[in-house]
């Protein structure tokens, strides 16, 4: 399994889809898991690498695995200038992170053992993969298999939006470059592989419409079943949570910061907190406003999901699925979030959660939910046993580990 983080049971959606993926793979297999920690430094105690899991894992020296072509376009000063070459250069700035190089730094064991199934997980990972796949010597082909997770020219393309509506041509540019770079990413190593997954419906509808591939499958993305919180709702606190390093989320962040919560001033004695590392300085001096506080990473998240009146997810841009929303749905806690926010979960707006799609509305929204703990109540009572019964990860380890097996 080639991953671009550690795989962990909680901490971010990243990790928690590489682990669904990684204990889904241990079920049926002795596993050699390359890391190539493209966002930073790995947990080691995130997994169980002892004797009885099979797993082994070799984690890869970004320093030495970067393209030396990207490395010097980066270096050009003239914005419209790197921009140009970053054009000319047409990989992704996160597959140009992990080149060709990379490979070097297999040990030998690793790239000569012969594999059943080749998993990379994201589409910056899948040229690795297939180089797996060319140098493994043996005489059966592994299965090839790939998690997309989300569709990533989607991602660049809502980000490339916002920059233009906010008058950032340079941003809006470089955006769209890299949109158009991961879509010529996809279709070049899509067909290569004999899985492909999706965490959303409507990400595998748009590559079922350009591959007409049987092999493209939607995977949900999970959460660890476990008893509701013992909650608290005297308070009036709203909890926003999500690594603040994803561009998506910062974007929410700042959206919240600057146009939603100051429509909250008359809602007396209400809190806001903003769970999650990675924040840039500008939120930072966002959230010194009266009554917001940003935690910045939380080890301990149930504490904040305990004391939290409402979850709130202003998403305006990305693909996937959240986690976040699962998360705070099997944890019993109401959510507020926007109709991309809730994209692909089947979260019902009539029974389960809140939907608006602008500030006003999202603020109208919280101010309606903050006055009506009954129905509060109700729809978190009704998130819960709707996501417990579908995207509970205990259910689904052993499906995914079958859709594996079916190929091999």
């Amino acid at each position: 399994m080639l991953a671009p983080a550690m795989p962990a049971p909680g901490g971010n959606g990243l990790a928690m889809r590489l682990n669904l993926f990684l204990q889904a793979l241990t079920r049926i297999a002795d596993v050699d898991l390359v890391v190539a920690p493209l966002f930073g430094p790995l947990r080691m105690d995130a997994i169980d690498c002892s004797k009885d899991t099979g797993l082994r894992v070799h984690v890869i020296d970004m320093a030495r695995a970067v393209d030396t072509h990207f490395g010097l376009l980066m270096r050009v000063i003239d914005p419209p200038a790197r921009a140009d070459a970053f054009a000319r250069f047409g990989k992704p700035s996160l597959a140009a992170r992990i080149a060709p190089k990379a490979f070097e730094q297999v040990p030998d064991e690793i790239k000569t053992r012969r594999y059943d199934i080749i998993h990379a997980a994201r589409s910056y990972l899948a040229p690795l993969s297939l180089e797996f796949c060319g140098k493994n010597l043996q005489r059966r082909r592994p299965l090839l298999t790939l998690d997309l997770d989300e569709d990533d020219g989607r991602v660049f393309d809502g980000l490339a939006g916002l920059a233009a509506r906010h008058g950032n041509r340079s941003d809006q540019r470089w955006l769209t470059l890299e949109a158009n770079a991961f879509r010529r990413l996809v279709d070049a190593v899509v067909p290569a592989f004999d899985r492909v997954w999706v965490a959303s419906p409507t990400d595998a509808a748009r590559l079922r419409s350009r591959f007409h591939s049987p092999g493209i499958r939607v995977f949900p993305n999970t959460v660890a079943g476990s008893p509701a919180l013992r909650r608290s709702d005297a308070r009036r606190m709203l909890l926003f949570v999500g690594s603040l390093g994803y561009e998506p989320n910062r974007d929410a962040v700042e959206w919240l910061l600057r146009d939603i919560w100051p429509k909250l001033r008359h809602v007396s004695n209400l809190e806001l907190r903003i769970a999650g590392g990675g924040a840039p300085e500008r939120l930072r001096r966002l959230a010194g406003q009266r009554g917001a506080t940003m935690l910045g990473w939380v080890q301990d998240l149930d504490r904040h999901l305990r004391a939290a009146t409402m979850m709130i997810a202003p998403i305006r841009v990305g693909a996937g699925t959240r986690i976040k929303v699962l998360e705070s749905a099997m944890q019993g806690v109401p959510i507020v979030t926007t109709p991309l926010g809730a994209e692909g979960l089947g979260l019902s707006p009539k029974h389960h959660i809140w939907l608006a799609e602008d500030a006003v509305a999202f603020a109208a929204t919280i101010t309606y939910a903050l006055a009506n703990a009954a129905e509060r109540r109700r729809r978190a009572n009704l998130a819960r046993s709707y996501v417990a019964s579908r995207f509970r990860l205990q259910h689904n380890v052993a499906r995914l580990a079958q859709q594996l097996l079916d190929g091999v």
